[in-house]
């Protein structure tokens, strides 16, 4: 898998990216739609033309996401990614996706303390954002990991839907550690064909 996540990156280009006008406005724009100014998932908007430019390409697998973005249709939607805290360091997507379950069923189980009752809080919670939310080592002990907020747009994911929950995204190496999936253009084509026959 770290060949494609690779082509992935060369694809894409090296941060300082420069798109045209029309690519940043058209295709890699994400509508704010139903989101509001008051709702902390604006936080990605603001800062989503910075990611674009300096976003680093790296794994993120689904912890969970708004169940209409698994089927077809129209409308962006949030949904939560876990993610490698240090880019340069490679990992396991099948670790990844350990982790991922393990953040996910922290929603039915406990109760908790400490860090396992914020992020099971959170993920409870379908109208709280979280943006480089620190998951601890026992949850994710082969790598350092955290999780993100993001707003997912349909025109950057084959199919327009999310057909498997590991996918290629681009991270911000900085604070606020906003999230969004690779769009879908960038992707070599043995990729798109692994992840839409999932």
């Amino acid at each position: 898998m770290q060949h494609l996540l690779d082509q992935c990156r060369e694809n894409f280009g090296l941060p300082e990216r420069s798109f045209s006008f029309w690519t940043r406005f058209s295709y890699l724009y994400t509508e704010r739609g139903w989101c509001r100014k008051t709702d902390r998932l604006s936080i990605f908007f603001d800062q989503r033309d910075d990611l674009l430019k300096h976003g680093e390409v790296v794994w993120g697998h689904i912890v969970q996401a708004n169940e209409r973005l698994f089927e077809g249709g129209a409308g962006d939607q949030p949904g939560e990614i876990v993610f490698p805290s240090i880019a340069s360091v490679p990992i396991d997507p099948a670790e990844l996706a350990e982790v991922a379950s393990r953040l996910f069923d922290l929603r039915e189980t406990g109760p908790f303390s400490g860090q396992l009752a914020e992020i099971a809080d959170h993920l409870n919670d379908e109208y709280h954002r979280v943006f480089g939310m620190p998951v601890p080592d026992e949850l994710s002990p082969q790598v350092q990991s955290m999780m993100s907020t993001s707003m997912i747009a349909r025109r950057h994911l084959p199919r327009r839907r999310l057909c498997c929950p590991l996918l290629p995204i681009i991270a911000s190496p900085r604070e606020p550690r906003i999230v969004m999936p690779l769009p879908s253009r960038y992707w070599p084509k043995e990729l798109v064909h692994w992840w839409t026959h999932q």
